[in-house]
């Protein structure tokens, strides 16, 4: 390393970020790909259960950014353990990241509406543009390229509105820009 001049070291370093990139990308791609279309494996998932284990998860991030998270009274729902883990992670996840220079608080509820959980991540972070709404849960759209700033590779959102569907349910957002963001997943409720 000693030997290298300051060209050398950026190139290395150049090729060792894309690696990275490329390696995330993958990752990302196969946990996209890996999604069934039809659920096998479903049982009665605690989403309050899940979302202990993601917090758990996202510790240090959050610790570190000093984030108030209030995750509610989560319902039971018949999902998929793991696909409900994704989701909510990756939820969790974009709530943490796309934080404004405030600390983040992050809201976590449901409501019962008909037949169907109604999930709503919210936090007081960027916010994003209404012409974006359809856009962020397209696989690869990414609306900020600064990478340094605002990681991942465009799936996560894919990913969850993929999984909803495969619950029989859906997803959606309401936000406005500067004012942070409400994610919803709809996903059919217990009947008994």
């Amino acid at each position: 390393g000693d030997k290298l001049d300051d060209t050398a070291k950026n190139y290395i370093d150049y090729a060792v970020k894309g690696t990275m990139k490329m390696k995330n990308l993958v990752f990302d791609l196969l946990e996209y790909s890996r999604l069934n279309t039809s659920i096998k494996e479903k049982e009665i998932v605690d989403l309050n259960e899940v979302m202990k284990e993601v917090m758990e998860k996202y510790k240090a991030i959050s610790e570190n950014q000093q984030a108030v998270i209030n995750p509610g009274n989560l319902p039971q729902v018949n999902a998929s353990k793991k696909q409900m883990l994704q989701l909510m992670g990756h939820l969790l996840d974009n709530a943490l990241k796309f934080c404004s220079d405030k600390k983040p608080e992050i809201n976590i509820s449901s409501r019962l509406d008909n037949d169907y959980w109604v999930i709503c991540v919210t936090d007081n972070g960027i916010g994003i543009d209404s012409a974006f709404f359809e856009k962020i849960f397209i696989v690869f759209r990414r609306l900020y390229s600064d990478e340094t700033r605002y990681r991942g590779t465009g799936i996560g959102l894919a990913l969850c509105k993929k999984i909803a569907e495969l619950h029989g349910g859906d997803t959606w957002v309401e936000s406005e820009t500067g004012k942070g963001s409400s994610f919803y997943v709809k996903l059919p409720a217990i009947i008994e």
